[in-house]
């Protein structure tokens, strides 16, 4: 079950996460770890208000707890990476150290519904919704109507 700590307080970064890394149905050994920051802002063209996303972590994790591959976004904070990046963990099984956690593969904003199409697609995670795409694709379009870049 997805946690968050404000849904009505305009102005602050907010956390919506997963506690821990969710089973994925139809694969035993993948999970999926969910931390997002986001933030309630007044919008007066679409309003009244609008989320904006101000931090990203989708990762696919095995069953040591280890990433397989992960989506990130931190522009502020400790990090100089600061632009949307793939990871591939050491779970992935690549040799080379400097791919294998270390490389920031740029990738673009990434979607979580875009994520969801993947794990579907390429992973074989089975849908627990009959029309599940039909729902990532509506709240999709929301998304991209009123993001801000």
């Amino acid at each position: 079950m997805l946690r968050l700590n404000n849904y009505d307080t305009v102005d602050k970064i907010s956390v919506l996460a997963l506690p821990d890394p969710a089973p994925l149905n139809g694969r035993a050994d993948i999970f999926l770890s969910f931390v997002q920051q986001y933030k309630i802002v007044n919008d007066p063209q679409n309003g009244p208000y609008r989320v904006t996303t101000r931090y990203y972590k989708y990762a696919i994790e095995a069953k040591t707890g280890l990433e397989i591959f992960g989506y990130h976004w931190h522009p502020e904070g400790a990090s100089h990476i600061i632009f949307p990046h793939l990871h591939i963990g050491a779970e992935a099984g690549i040799a080379n150290p400097k791919v294998a956690s270390k490389a920031h593969f740029p990738t673009g904003r990434i979607a979580f519904e875009d994520v969801v199409k993947f794990l579907v697609d390429e992973f074989d995670v089975h849908p627990d919704r009959a029309l599940w795409h039909e729902l990532a694709d509506r709240t999709k379009d929301v998304f991209m109507k009123h993001r801000s870049w």
